[in-house]
């Protein structure tokens, strides 16, 4: 829906066609991917600033360094070779953060859209 409604009006409006790939496993699925779990928990977190320590060290600071930058940099933590256990990162990142755990009722990107502002 994220890309119908941000990235369609901007390529429409300069007069180019994109391609956008769904990840068919979670079509027609309540099935939350992990990049949308990680935006949902930090964009709920109760604790602005919180350490991650799995795979590797790293101090999030929600209100130094904004939410965009930081999910950023959360993204690329997880996604580091040496993330061998992505539900022991996940998991951490819950704890530390105090977020909420997305409803499983609503998969859907939550990094820049209407629904996750």
């Amino acid at each position: 829906m994220d890309n119908y409604e941000i990235a369609y009006p901007i390529l429409r409006s300069h007069g180019v066609q994109g391609v956008f790939f769904l990840v068919t496993g979670t079509v027609g699925s309540s099935h939350i991917p992990w990049w949308d779990r990680i935006a949902y928990l930090v964009k709920t977190a109760r604790r602005r600033r919180f350490s991650l320590r799995f795979p590797a060290d790293l101090t999030v600071d929600l209100d130094k360094n904004g939410l965009t930058a930081s999910l950023h940099t959360i993204l690329k933590l997880y996604k580091r070779p040496e993330n061998s256990d992505p539900a022991r990162f996940l998991a951490e990142l819950a704890e530390a953060a105090q977020g909420e755990e997305p409803p499983e009722h609503c998969a859907g990107s939550w990094i820049g859209t209407k629904r996750g502002r």
